[in-house]
């Protein structure tokens, strides 16, 4: 009986060798080969693993940094406004760098001067000193004929926390390719909510900014804070995703500091 009993530990060390670090192991491999699985299925696929800030506020410059690549696009134009310095918290700044024509519009004369000093180290900006309106003279579509800006350039960034809903919606003559536009992400996604002077209301909801771009021919492939929309001809070069997966935004990330 003494016998049996030191052979116990004994054969509990064989069973933990031949059966407990070999399943271990097989746990082990199999969770890391998911992990790899994953990482490289979202590689190709979610544009949210893209986030990254070097002039941006939430992610935008890796996120349209992956979506130009996968449109493939080498060169072209971005239009932005209100541009302030041309750099600050801009959504496309990262891409004149990389050699993109720029149309910067902005409204107030101090920050157009820093605007002014960014286009003299930058050839490749046009700065344009005007508020962009609703219609007339200032309008969107006006003001770009001014410009060698072709029909089809590549991104628009609307970010003036007013009517950027209404700037949108009159936006006739152009037809980029992508559109990022700011939000009021704090409205709950059921509430269709735009913006208007009278009832002071701050930005427009998710909600009714994802109607206006679906009529307007667009798809909304992320939000971050900002709406990033690409053209509905263009969608199957980037991603259709779910509008469901889209929501999750606005509820984890909302503003991205």
């Amino acid at each position: 009986m003494k016998i049996f009993y030191k052979m116990i530990p004994k054969v509990i060390k064989e069973i933990v060798k031949y059966f407990y670090y070999p399943t271990k192991r097989f746990i082990g491999d199999t969770i890391r080969k998911g992990k790899i699985n994953y990482l490289q299925r979202i590689n190709y696929t979610d544009l949210d693993f893209y986030y990254k800030n070097i002039y941006s506020q939430h992610g935008e410059d890796g996120i349209l940094a992956e979506i130009i690549k996968r449109l493939g696009i080498d060169s072209g134009w971005v239009v932005e406004f209100g541009a302030w310095d041309g750099k600050k918290f801009s959504n496309t700044f990262n891409l004149v760098t990389q050699g993109f024509q720029a149309v910067y519009i902005e409204g107030d004369q101090e920050k157009y001067n820093e605007l002014k000093k960014t286009a003299d180290e930058y050839k490749n900006i046009h700065p344009i000193k005007t508020y962009i309106e609703e219609s007339g003279v200032n309008s969107l579509d006006n003001v770009l004929e001014n410009t060698k800006c072709p029909k089809d350039f590549d991104v628009l960034s609307i970010d003036i926390d007013s009517n950027d809903y209404q700037i949108w919606q009159c936006f006739k003559n152009y037809n980029p390719k992508i559109v990022v536009i700011e939000v009021n992400s704090s409205v709950a996604l059921n509430v269709e909510a735009i913006y208007s002077k009278e009832t002071r209301r701050v930005g427009t909801s998710f909600s009714s900014m994802l109607k206006l771009g679906n009529e307007k021919g667009y798809i909304c492939v992320l939000h971050t804070g900002n709406m990033i929309f690409a053209r509905n001809d263009l969608v199957y070069k980037i991603y259709r995703g779910q509008q469901e997966r889209l929501y999750k935004h606005i509820k984890t990330t909302k503003y991205r500091r």
